[in-house]
């Protein structure tokens, strides 16, 4: 395990590949030529002027042709299909075109300890990250989507519908209720609980951390105060804790990853918590501060939800940070 908070928040926000958004093979590899091959189109929704269902041609040029002509773009991606997610490839990022689903996993890359640029460089008036290939220690991991009533803690979040890692270096699992506005972190569980062995691990945020609001859209942001409380098998003592946080959709671009490159929204999370150095001098120093910062940027897409998440050392003070303590984007 590892030790501390680092990774007791670092909003892995994952939607699951289904709903006909892409599959291996297909073509559908960058967001902006879904409009060539994309099937059921957004501007559908209302029945009218249906493709083939095979091909999707003719929802594509309709949802191409609203685009051109101003139509009613959002109301008929809210609108959706209940089979399949199609972007609009509008800069938003709504409730309809985040997709999830539990009992299957997801092939994501990881690199730890990694040198990052997490601003990306200007191609032409295009803000581009490339995150395809960081070193040789690149390694590959499947992180499942988890129906919390399949777990012991799925009496303690009830409203909860899907658990996941919240890192590959950390044993703990976000446990995450989605709304028609947002989408929550409302605690953290080991996948063991208490009648093992080892430590486990169960807190509850009051309130719940809201991971995304919907729709992203550049430049929203939001944030608040949360408490956390339970028991956190990383912290030998654990009493809770305190915590605030502050997000932005502060970027737009291209991300290009081991999968495919992709339209994405840059979520820049900035979080201040206690420090997990139990060598500090501020725990045994009631004068003393232990509060320190964490950041987490995520890059999100319509339908394909999280393509890529970094996060920061435990204490990283610069918002353009370029050492990361670890990189994830979306695999074959």
């Amino acid at each position: 395990m590892t030790n501390g908070w680092q990774y007791l928040f670092p909003l892995l926000v994952v939607a699951a590949l289904v709903a006909g958004c892409a599959s291996d093979g297909d073509d559908q590899r960058v967001l902006t030529d879904y409009e060539d091959v994309g099937a059921d189109a957004a501007a559908d929704a209302d029945g009218s002027d249906a493709g083939d269902p095979d091909t999707g041609t003719d929802a594509a040029l309709d949802a191409g042709d609203d685009a051109d002509t101003g139509g009613d773009v959002e109301e008929d991606a809210d609108a959706g299909n209940d089979d399949v997610c199609q972007p609009v490839g509008d800069g938003k990022i709504r409730r309809s075109e985040f997709q999830y689903d539990t009992g299957f996993s997801i092939p994501y890359e990881f690199a730890v300890d990694v040198a990052v640029d997490i601003d990306g460089q200007d191609d032409n008036g295009t803000t581009v990250w490339d995150f395809e290939d960081f070193d040789d220690d690149d390694f590959t991991e499947e992180l499942e989507l988890r129906d919390p009533a399949d777990y012991w803690f799925g009496d303690e979040f009830p409203d909860a519908d899907y658990a996941v890692d919240i890192s590959v270096q950390a044993d703990e699992l976000g446990v995450y209720e989605v709304t028609d506005d947002a989408l929550l972190l409302v605690g953290l569980a080991t996948p063991h609980g208490p009648d093992d062995d080892d430590p486990h691990t169960h807190i509850e945020y009051d309130p719940p951390i809201e991971a995304l609001s919907f729709p992203l859209e550049e430049s929203k942001s939001w944030g608040g105060d949360v408490s956390a409380d339970g028991d956190y098998a990383e912290v030998t003592g654990y009493t809770g804790h305190d915590e605030s946080y502050e997000v932005e959709v502060d970027a737009a671009g291209e991300l290009i990853t081991p999968y495919g490159t992709f339209d994405v929204l840059r979520v820049y999370t900035v979080r201040e918590h206690p420090t997990s150095d139990v060598f500090d001098p501020c725990w045994y120093n009631i004068y003393l501060s232990c509060d320190i910062e964490s950041r987490v940027v995520s890059y999100v897409t319509e339908c394909f939800g999280t393509v890529a998440r970094v996060l920061s050392h435990e204490d990283e003070p610069d918002h353009s940070f370029d050492e990361a303590a670890e990189v994830m984007r979306l695999s074959q």
